[in-house]
């Protein structure tokens, strides 16, 4: 007599846990076969199912039927990248680091962070860079800040967009004052169409003309200048003065007409009366000398020699040959105290051209003894190197008050020659210990010779 029917397989425990074998109705009941739960997501797969028990035979059954076997493993393992609490499980949390949507649990992935939602409005990040807020925190991007291609750079002549967000989930434009078109010049220098400049709402706005009064017109920018530099940054008959604007001469500036004078009177200095000798000559073009009248110093354009271990000196001084009022004249002092026969002197190198005709000559004082000038003729330019040539020197007497132009006559530079040396120097004194010697409107010039 054939047994009962089998037992039927164990139901699936609890995830990890196999089922429990079913009873046998009659005869040998047939071994029940739990099978391993699948592990549920976001834990490890469930374990090996427990035995089945065997099921109970029948009355006229000859043995029970035999225990099932062990249930089978789960069947996966939960992703690595999710978490589970029991049986419920959720993707990553926002904020954390991701490289696709599905691995979060908001199912945004932006950025390489998990989002709270898409944030694909333009000027929108998810990231605490861009925007302050945490990040996964969608919000606008910062004022001043590029976002990817959110933003066109725009050229400033536009005055549209300037590449960067406004902080309130837009585009920046250039600001109000973005100078979107330079200002050009007048020819005469006295006028400028102003710059334009953008409004700060995306158009280019022009700013009238200029008439440049005092200032001259700075062509870098197209605008009248605000300060000055040198004379040259002035209209005329304006000067630039001590505190970089333009106005008047004052008095005893340099000055070529009247109305450049805050006093009206120009005779080569600005004079506050006429009472004053204001009739100051001043060197003339042709005098490749700087400095030739001394007006303000004696260091400008020349170099003193004094030598070592006397107590010779040169000096600027107020006594000039025209006895203008805002000039004067170098005083080369000698002093025999300590014995001594090279002179103190003044030189300065000029370019020549070879085979050119050169006078040179000067006005003198002195309290004693000669003065002298004399020119040499180098190779070189700057006057180094050995000299090609010397000219005659030129003694003066000295007395009071000054002489008269004292000139050198003709002399033709050397075909080698590049520079010329001119040196004025003053002799050892004659009945006493020291000796003032004062030179004044020198000149070197081509020939026929000027001041």
């Amino acid at each position: 007599m054939s047994g009962a029917p089998v037992g039927a397989a164990g139901a699936a425990a609890s995830a990890g846990n196999g089922g429990t074998g079913g009873l046998g109705l009659g005869g040998a009941g047939a071994a029940g076969q739990g099978l391993g739960g699948a592990g549920a997501a976001g834990q490890t797969a469930g374990g090996a199912g427990t035995v089945g028990q065997g099921g109970a035979s029948a009355p006229d059954a000859a043995v029970d039927g035999p225990s099932g076997a062990d249930g089978g493993d789960g069947k996966v393992d939960a992703p690595a990248d999710q978490t589970c609490a029991g049986s419920a499980c959720t993707g990553l949390a926002r904020g954390a680091h991701c490289t696709n949507s599905s691995q979060c649990g908001t199912g945004s992935c932006v950025e390489g962070v998990c989002c709270e939602n898409k944030c694909a409005s333009k000027c929108y990040s998810c990231v605490e860079v861009n925007t302050t807020q945490p990040d996964g925190t969608c919000a606008a991007v910062k004022a001043h800040t590029a976002h990817g291609a959110d933003c066109t750079a725009s050229p400033k002549s536009s005055c549209g967009t300037s590449g960067e967000c406004d902080g309130l989930g837009g585009c920046l434009v250039w600001p109000a004052n973005t100078i979107c078109q330079t200002g050009v010049c007048a020819a005469d220098g006295r006028s400028a169409t102003r710059p334009s400049a953008c409004n700060g709402a995306g158009s280019c706005v022009g700013s009238g003309w200029n008439q440049c009064i005092y200032y001259g017109c700075d062509t870098t920018v197209g605008d009248c200048r605000t300060s000055c530099a040198t004379t040259a940054d002035c209209q005329p008959p304006y000067h630039c003065l001590g505190d970089h604007t333009c106005g008047k001469a004052a008095d005893g500036d340099v000055c070529v007409a009247n109305e450049e004078c805050v006093s009206g009177d120009c005779g080569g200095r600005c004079c506050p009366t006429t009472a004053l000798n204001c009739t100051c000559p001043q060197p003339s073009a042709n005098n490749l000398l700087t400095n030739a009248g001394f007006d303000t110093d004696v260091t400008t354009g020349w170099t003193a020699v004094i030598p070592p271990g006397t107590m010779h000196t040169v000096t600027w001084s107020t006594m000039d040959a025209t006895n203008c009022s805002y000039s004067g004249s170098a005083q080369l002092f000698y002093d025999t105290t300590l014995p001594t026969y090279t002179p103190p002197a003044i030189t300065q190198c000029v370019p020549v051209t070879a085979g050119m005709s050169y006078e040179f000559g000067f006005r003198i004082q002195s309290t004693c003894g000669n003065g002298w000038c004399t020119v040499n003729f180098f190779k070189a330019s700057n006057c180094t190197g050995a000299d090609v040539t010397e000219s005659s020197d030129m003694p003066e007497n000295g007395g009071t008050p000054f002489t008269d132009f004292m000139d050198s006559g003709p002399i033709v530079a050397p075909a080698e020659a590049r520079g010329a040396l001119l040196t004025c120097s003053t002799s050892a004194p004659y009945g006493g210990p020291t000796c003032a010697t004062w030179f004044d409107e020198v000149y070197f010039s081509p020939s026929p010779h000027t001041y």
